[in-house]
């Protein structure tokens, strides 16, 4: 559990929203129903397949999402504008590939009937952006680099198809390998708060949590709601340190590896040239990128 937690209480009611398509089995209605009685919500269902959902969450309820990192965004989509003016309280019930959320949330994996469950809150802050197309925010983190590339290779061909959570993390791993191999690192210009940097770069990642893509925890001490970002970045001359932090996840070692990070509240961030990635959407390239960062201090609130 993060540090920052604190006891929320007088939230009995809830609602389920439920990708359909994440998680197997045990993730049915009436288990997920199960478990919220056992941690004492009297919750209603709705399967996001039915937009009859974004009625149904209102703001006397918990709003339980269960599903991947991408259903979590897409539930906060449909919420955020309609709810300006106030926080949101959200669960998260873990049931994609990566559960990059979930996990800097240490929301349990397992489905057990728990008492004490949804009971500790965790503020979440967002990341507002301007000058990708017309996408506004983030809640995960944006970036340049060798990711980017790995989130093109695996939306092509077999990869596209490979169905086991596990299986899709080891080949993301194998691909990452092939990719940082070959990759010319992205020249970038930034300003972090007031202070200016430039350089060549295999990855810069503007980060709200721990990791991203498939499990990549470069991030490992964040914060979601410590009203700051951490920009991680990772210089051409640390090819063979980021190569062999994925060895050791390919490999099973998992090896803590800290990458230069610093704290912002404010980038702005210009390259030319290059894909991005914000969250789990793939931007292409354009002549030139010139983007703007914010936090929004405290805007969610998640319960584990």
């Amino acid at each position: 559990m993060l540090s920052r937690y604190v006891y929320c209480s007088g939230m009995r009611k809830a609602i389920i929203l439920h990708n359909p398509n994440a998680g197997d089995d045990k993730h049915s209605e009436e288990n997920l129903k199960k478990m919220m009685r056992a941690a004492g919500y009297e919750a209603s269902y709705e399967s996001l397949e039915d937009d009859s959902w974004v009625s149904s969450a209102d703001e006397d309820k918990l709003i339980v999402i269960a599903g991947g990192d991408g259903t979590v965004r897409s539930v906060v989509t449909e919420l955020l504008e309609a709810n300006a003016g106030r926080v949101l309280k959200f669960a998260v019930v873990p049931a994609g590939t990566a559960n990059n959320i979930a996990k800097t949330l240490g929301a349990p994996d397992s489905m057990e009937e728990d008492p004490a469950r949804f009971s500790s809150c965790q503020p979440f802050d967002l990341g507002r952006i301007t000058g990708v197309s017309d996408q506004s925010f983030f809640l995960e983190s944006f970036g340049i680099g060798v990711f980017p590339a790995l989130m093109k290779k695996m939306s092509e061909g077999e990869h596209e198809e490979i169905s086991d959570p596990d299986e899709k993390i080891r080949r993301a791993h194998e691909l990452l390998e092939e990719i940082i191999a070959d990759f010319e690192p992205v020249y970038c210009e930034f300003d972090i708060d007031g202070s200016v940097h430039s350089g060549k770069f295999f990855m810069v990642e503007i980060m709200n949590i721990r990791s991203i893509g498939p499990n990549l925890a470069i991030n490992p001490l964040a914060d979601p709601g410590d009203g700051e970002f951490e920009v991680v970045l990772i210089p051409e001359a640390q090819k063979e340190k980021l190569l062999d932090y994925n060895r050791s996840l390919l490999t099973g070692e998992k090896k803590s590896q800290y990458f230069d990070t610093c704290k912002a509240k404010n980038i702005k961030m210009s390259f030319k040239g290059n894909a991005a990635h914000l969250d789990d959407e793939l931007l292409e390239p354009t002549e030139s990128q010139k983007i703007t960062i914010y936090v929004e201090p405290h805007k969610f609130e998640f319960l584990t």
